[in-house]
């Protein structure tokens, strides 16, 4: 796993549309599968979620449901999504938000967006 192919990991799930107009084959994500994550799988999961956060302390962690995303040229990353609520700049909760972290299948490499319930619902990852 490359640092290139997280990040089109990444790029494909801001990019993704109806239609998925422009995107590359090779790294169409064709099937995702459920997971286990080990300790250290989690550990960067979490962190990845925590570094994009005003106030990581105030996070309120919701159900979260890993899955292996396989790609059309045989690749594969780790991804997870789920629900997270912290608090935003006015100190205010902001209610259960989805997030999705990107990472390499040996999870030396992480990534994390917000908003992320329709990418989540288009790779299959949650129902």
């Amino acid at each position: 796993m490359t640092f290139p192919r997280l990040l089109q990991g990444l790029t494909l799930a801001l990019a993704i549309s109806a239609s998925a107009a422009g995107a590359n084959p090779a790294t169409t994500v064709v099937a995702s599968r459920p997971a286990q994550l080990s300790d250290s799988q989690v550990r960067i999961a979490v962190d990845a979620v925590l570094r994009r956060l005003k106030d990581p302390d105030s996070v309120r962690a919701g159900r979260a449901w890993p899955a292996v995303l396989h790609y059309a040229d045989g690749g594969q990353n780790l991804a997870v999504c789920g629900l997270i609520n912290a608090r935003n700049s006015f100190g205010g909760y902001t209610g259960d938000q989805f997030y999705l972290v990107i990472m390499s299948r040996d999870a030396t490499m992480a990534t994390a967006i917000f908003d992320a319930e329709l990418v989540c619902r288009a790779y299959g990852i949650i129902p």
